[in-house]
């Protein structure tokens, strides 16, 4: 994957913000996945760092459970949120 890459980058680290704001539960595991695997890494980056914290990788990482039981918590709020919106 590349999501490595985009975190690395200025610009690619919003577009990854944009990407994490409307993907499933499901494809933010697969995200995090990836990233956690290069998580010292992206700590000590510049633009990296604030990937870590933004999509919570040290708690993907050490509380797994409680970290897709945020997302997907998260997930039902931003739906019905736009439900309301649309309604």
């Amino acid at each position: 994957g590349q999501f490595v890459s985009l975190a690395c980058d200025r610009h690619g680290s919003r577009v990854l913000d944009q990407i994490w704001s409307v993907a499933s539960v499901k494809t933010k595991q697969k995200i995090a996945e990836e990233l956690a695997s290069r998580e010292g890494e992206l700590s000590q980056h510049p633009v990296g760092h604030h990937v870590v914290r933004n999509l919570a990788l040290a708690h993907f990482l050490n509380r797994r459970r409680q970290w897709e039981e945020h997302q997907a918590a998260e997930s039902k709020r931003r739906k019905v949120f736009t439900e309301l919106l649309e309604g």
